[in-house]
């Protein structure tokens, strides 16, 4: 029987509606992102500009800088 190669998901992602949302501060959308061997907490948020056009805006945050910051909070 033949192995499977392990899954790279080098450079991709993935984004899922915050359905925990409590505010309106709070991202619509959340999940994970790798950028050249770097994992991030990704968060999307959907806005309008000014011509009426819907978006999402992101933000990325790296997720050692999250662990550390929890660490840190014990």
């Amino acid at each position: 029987m033949q192995k499977k190669a392990a899954f790279d998901n080098s450079n991709s992602g993935v984004l899922f509606r915050n359905d925990n949302k409590q505010s309106d501060k709070h991202a619509d959308y959340r999940g994970e992102v790798n950028v050249a061997g770097v994992d991030y907490r990704l968060d999307g948020y959907v806005r309008t500009s000014k011509k009426g056009v819907k978006f999402i805006a992101f933000k990325l945050k790296p997720k050692q800088q999250e662990a550390a910051a929890g660490a840190s909070e014990a």
